[in-house]
């Protein structure tokens, strides 16, 4: 009858959790703590059966979505009657009192899916004492001393998601002991089977969530990184037919080689520079030269290892771009970031972005307009180099200057 209500309860919290909202499983990486509570049956030499009740606790870790493996351990108490009482004896009740103690294998049928049918297979011992009534009273056999019992633990069950961290587990199982956990002579057959209701509660945060979160920041810092190009684009649209609608200025003197831009009351100059530093060194020796429509690699321009920090060498390189950023103030660039094949595709887009932005902060803050600079990271999806010798990946890892016409 016990094990009648409890597959009726089984049953309606089922029930309840498939109604409930929606979550994927993600347990790879994770601990569970869970606990269940239930009642067993116990099969043996005896001629009737009665049900006893039974709980436990589990501690697993998911080795994937597919596999979880930890410790049950928890208490059970098992009970038989013969009738009439062996022959001999005045003994027609026993009732077992154990505490097994397994290693245990969880295998997913639908891992990573809100229901998720699974079985499960373990080895461990199983503690127990023996107990019978003579006269109304409680009597241990042969004493109240703990013995111990080959346990082989399996079963088959169903999970699923009641909230993001709580799973809820009903399973049917079966415990396989060893024959001398009875009374010598009733029988040699010795197993119980099981009928669990429970809850699990997930630790911590799974791996395909900080997948999930890494891609989602990359994603942020590309449609950022978009959105901010689209607008100064459609700014330079917008000032650029409002320049042609706008009266032209004389022609200069012959041989006058100076032409001047009309100052805008809304498009002020840029800012005064700083005063430049003296470069110890000086790329390739003479001044940069930025042409519209074409592209040039900054070689010397350097960051710490897996990080956007520009490196103090950097410095003589980006003052000769700062020069001649200068030196053509009609210039508009793309600063481009690119990374080696080295680490994950969104961590090497997030990098390569965050150092471009590096050389943007740089050059704003020493005078240049930021309407004259656009950022953008690609990561290792434009090599120019291969990706197996030392020599390949450090070429990739380049900062680009992209001249806009």
């Amino acid at each position: 009858m016990r094990l009648t209500y409890c597959a009726i309860l089984s049953l309606t919290i089922l029930a309840g959790a498939v109604s409930a909202p929606a979550y994927s499983q993600d347990k790879e990486g994770r601990w569970a703590v869970g606990f269940h509570a239930g009642g067993n049956l116990w099969l043996n030499g005896y001629n009737s059966r009665a049900a006893g009740a039974g709980g436990g606790f589990t501690l697993r870790y998911g080795v994937s979505d597919a596999f979880s493996a930890g410790l049950v351990t928890g208490l059970e108490v098992l009970k038989s009657k013969e009738d009439p009482p062996f022959t001999g004896t005045s003994l027609n009740y026993l009732k077992v009192n154990a505490i097994p103690l397994s290693l245990v294998g969880w295998f997913s049928l639908s891992p990573g899916k809100t229901i998720n049918p699974y079985y499960y297979m373990g080895l461990g011992v199983f503690f127990y004492q023996r107990e019978t009534t003579d006269g109304g009273q409680s009597v241990f056999l042969p004493d109240k001393k703990y013995r111990s019992s080959l346990h082989l633990p399996a079963g088959i069950g169903v999970e699923t998601l009641l909230s993001k961290n709580l799973l809820c587990t009903v399973d049917l199982g079966y415990g396989l002991l060893d024959s001398h956990v009875e009374v010598p002579g009733a029988g040699r057959v010795s197993w119980y089977a099981t009928a669990r209701v429970g809850v699990t509660f997930l630790l911590g945060t799974g791996t395909a969530e900080e997948k999930l979160r890494k891609r989602e920041a990359a994603e942020a810092g590309v449609r950022w990184a978009k959105q901010i190009a689209e607008e100064r684009r459609a700014k330079q649209i917008a000032e650029e037919k409002r320049l042609k609608d706008l009266p032209r200025a004389a022609d200069p003197p012959p041989g006058d080689s100076v032409l001047s831009r009309p100052a805008v009351a809304d498009d002020p100059p840029d800012p005064p520079a700083m005063p430049l530093p003296s470069p110890r060194v000086s790329p390739g020796g003479t001044p940069l030269l930025l042409e519209k429509g074409k592209s040039l690699i900054l070689k010397g321009v350097n960051f710490e290892m897996n990080r956007a920090a520009l490196t103090s060498d950097s410095e003589p390189f980006l003052t000769a771009v700062l020069k001649a950023l200068l030196a053509s103030p009609d210039i508009e660039v793309l600063i481009v970031g690119h990374t080696d094949l080295a680490g994950s595709r969104d961590f090497n887009q997030s990098l390569s972005f965050h150092r471009a932005q590096a050389v943007f902060t740089w050059l704003v803050k020493r005078g240049i307009s930021a309407k004259r600079l656009m950022v953008a990271g690609k990561g290792a999806d434009q090599p120019i180099a291969d990706n197996v010798t030392v020599q390949g990946r450090t070429a990739n890892r380049r900062i680009e200057l992209r001249v806009l016409k």
